[in-house]
């Protein structure tokens, strides 16, 4: 049966993150960075919707520090139309982003793989 996640939205953390894999480090960079991919991409940025960034009165590009219920990380932003409002994406290829100090533990019930 559904369980529904215990991760909500509310007053004190208003926007969904949702962390992923980006296309030139999807398989070559995500354990040393070793790789001529690296130079195409070189470090995480958090995507945020137009809407938000104006709303909280950040510029694309600027450096921005996001917490969770679970840690910090401070990440540059871009500005993007592809991201809905509310929403948050970012990359977890390169460590000193600490990018999964803000991700929840929770894992599925059955197989034991991180929440989606």
């Amino acid at each position: 049966p559904y369980i529904p996640s215990p991760e909500i939205i509310d007053a004190d953390f208003p926007l969904r993150l949702t962390t992923g894999r980006h296309l030139y480090q999807f398989n070559t960079g995500t354990m040393t960075q070793r790789s001529a991919a690296a130079a195409l991409r070189r470090a995480d940025e958090l995507e945020m919707a137009p809407a938000d960034a104006a709303a909280l009165g950040i510029a694309d590009g600027e450096s921005v520090a996001i917490e969770s219920r679970h840690g910090r990380a401070e990440l540059p932003v871009r500005v993007h139309e592809r991201i809905r409002p509310g929403e948050l994406f970012t990359t977890f290829h390169f460590p000193p982003a600490f990018v999964n100090q803000v991700t929840s533990p929770v894992r599925d019930r059955r197989v034991g793989a991180p929440e989606y």
